[in-house]
Protein backbone atom coordinates (compact mmCIF):
# COMPACT_ATOMS: atom_id res chain seq x y z
CA UNK A 1 0.00 0.00 0.00
CA UNK A 2 2.83 2.36 0.86
CA UNK A 3 4.58 1.71 -2.47
CA UNK A 4 1.34 2.47 -4.30
CA UNK A 5 1.01 5.76 -2.43
CA UNK A 6 4.57 6.72 -3.37
CA UNK A 7 3.90 5.95 -7.04
CA UNK A 8 0.72 8.04 -6.98
CA UNK A 9 2.61 10.87 -5.24
CA UNK A 10 5.26 10.85 -7.99
CA UNK A 11 2.55 10.89 -10.67
CA UNK A 12 0.83 13.73 -8.84
CA UNK A 13 4.09 15.69 -8.72
CA UNK A 14 4.40 15.24 -12.47
CA UNK A 15 0.82 16.49 -12.91
CA UNK A 16 1.52 19.54 -10.73
CA UNK A 17 4.50 20.53 -12.88
CA UNK A 18 2.68 19.79 -16.15
CA UNK A 19 -0.47 21.74 -15.30
CA UNK A 20 1.43 24.70 -13.86
CA UNK A 21 3.50 25.01 -17.02
CA UNK A 22 0.29 24.71 -19.05
CA UNK A 23 -1.21 27.57 -17.04
CA UNK A 24 1.97 29.52 -17.70
CA UNK A 25 1.51 29.02 -21.44
CA UNK A 26 -2.11 30.23 -21.38
CA UNK A 27 -1.14 33.20 -19.21
CA UNK A 28 1.53 34.22 -21.71
CA UNK A 29 -0.94 33.83 -24.59
CA UNK A 30 -3.60 35.95 -22.86
CA UNK A 31 -1.41 38.79 -21.59
CA UNK A 32 1.64 38.76 -23.82
CA UNK A 33 3.93 38.87 -20.75
CA UNK A 34 6.53 36.20 -20.16
CA UNK A 35 6.58 34.30 -16.89
CA UNK A 36 9.74 32.45 -15.89
CA UNK A 37 9.44 28.68 -15.57
CA UNK A 38 11.04 28.68 -12.12
CA UNK A 39 8.74 31.42 -10.87
CA UNK A 40 5.73 29.68 -12.39
CA UNK A 41 6.44 26.44 -10.54
CA UNK A 42 6.56 28.14 -7.14
CA UNK A 43 3.68 30.60 -7.44
CA UNK A 44 -0.10 30.50 -7.45
CA UNK A 45 -1.56 30.68 -10.97
CA UNK A 46 -3.12 34.02 -12.00
CA UNK A 47 -6.67 32.69 -12.30
CA UNK A 48 -8.49 35.89 -13.37
CA UNK A 49 -6.13 36.68 -16.25
CA UNK A 50 -6.66 33.29 -17.91
CA UNK A 51 -8.94 32.19 -20.75
CA UNK A 52 -11.32 29.27 -20.15
CA UNK A 53 -8.77 26.60 -21.14
CA UNK A 54 -6.25 28.15 -18.78
CA UNK A 55 -8.78 28.21 -15.95
CA UNK A 56 -9.50 24.53 -16.51
CA UNK A 57 -5.78 23.79 -16.31
CA UNK A 58 -5.52 25.94 -13.16
CA UNK A 59 -8.32 23.95 -11.48
CA UNK A 60 -6.58 20.69 -12.39
CA UNK A 61 -3.35 22.13 -11.01
CA UNK A 62 -5.04 22.85 -7.68
CA UNK A 63 -6.51 19.34 -7.54
CA UNK A 64 -3.08 17.84 -8.23
CA UNK A 65 -1.52 19.99 -5.50
CA UNK A 66 -4.19 18.94 -2.98
CA UNK A 67 -3.71 15.29 -3.93
CA UNK A 68 0.04 15.57 -3.50
CA UNK A 69 -0.28 17.26 -0.11
CA UNK A 70 -2.80 14.68 1.11
CA UNK A 71 -0.56 11.81 -0.03
CA UNK A 72 2.46 13.27 1.75
CA UNK A 73 0.41 13.70 4.93
CA UNK A 74 -0.95 10.14 4.62
CA UNK A 75 2.55 8.76 4.14
CA UNK A 76 3.73 10.69 7.17
CA UNK A 77 0.89 9.41 9.33
CA UNK A 78 1.33 5.78 8.30
CA UNK A 79 5.11 5.69 8.71
CA UNK A 80 6.27 4.59 12.12
CA UNK A 81 9.53 6.07 13.25
CA UNK A 82 11.50 4.89 16.26
CA UNK A 83 11.08 6.98 19.35
CA UNK A 84 13.85 9.03 20.94
CA UNK A 85 16.61 6.92 22.39
CA UNK A 86 15.55 3.83 20.46
CA UNK A 87 18.40 1.58 19.45
CA UNK A 88 18.68 -0.93 16.70
CA UNK A 89 18.95 -4.54 17.75
CA UNK A 90 22.54 -5.71 17.47
CA UNK A 91 23.21 -9.21 16.19
CA UNK A 92 24.85 -11.44 18.75
CA UNK A 93 28.52 -12.10 18.10
CA UNK A 94 29.32 -15.70 17.32
CA UNK A 95 32.62 -17.22 18.43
Amino acid sequence: MRAFMVIVAIASLYAVIYYRLTVRYYFEQATGRRESAFGALFSVPPYRALPEKGRRAARRYMVAVLLLISLVVALGLTTELPGPGARRPVAAATP
